[in-house]
C-alpha cells in the first residue's frame, strides 16, 4: 500500500552470539481495498519474534533463523466510501429531529 509502514522495512539482526535461535512468525492476512475506482490486492500480516540461547549439546533446537508463516483463512475486504456534503446534512437533521422529539416527548407526559 502506498504511504504505509511496514515492521520488517529496515530492521537487521545480526547473530553475534553463535548459539542463538531466531524465530520469527509471520501471520498473514489476504486483503482487498476498495475506493471509487481503484482496487488493491494486498496482504496484512503480523510478525512475533522470539530469541533465546541454544545451549550446545543440549538437544533443545540449533542455532538459525527460523521463519513459520500461517495464512489466514479469512480475508479482509474494507471499501472507502466517499460522502458528500447533503449525507451529513440529512444526518445533522436526524439528529437535531431525534433531540426535538425526545424533549418534547417528556413535556407531553408531565402534563398528563
Amino acid at each position: 500500500m502506498p504511504g504505509q509502514k511496514y515492521q520488517l522495512v529496515g530492521e537487521r539482526r545480526t547473530n553475534l552470539d553463535n548459539h542463538r535461535m531466531h524465530q520469527y512468525y509471520l501471520q498473514v492476512v489476504p486483503s482487498h481495498f476498495k475506493s471509487k475506482n481503484k482496487l488493491i490486492h494486498t496482504n496484512q500480516f503480523a510478525v512475533t519474534e522470539h530469541l533465546r540461547h541454544v545451549n550446545p549439546g543440549s538437544n533443545r533446537g540449533l542455532p538459525g533463523f527460523y521463519f513459520f508463516y500461517e495464512v489466514s483463512a479469512l480475508q479482509v475486504e474494507q471499501e472507502k466510501i466517499v460522502r458528500g456534503w447533503t449525507h451529513f446534512f440529512t444526518s445533522v437533521c436526524a439528529v437535531v429531529g431525534g433531540i426535538f422529539t425526545f424533549m418534547g416527548g417528556k413535556e407531553n407526559k408531565l402534563r398528563l
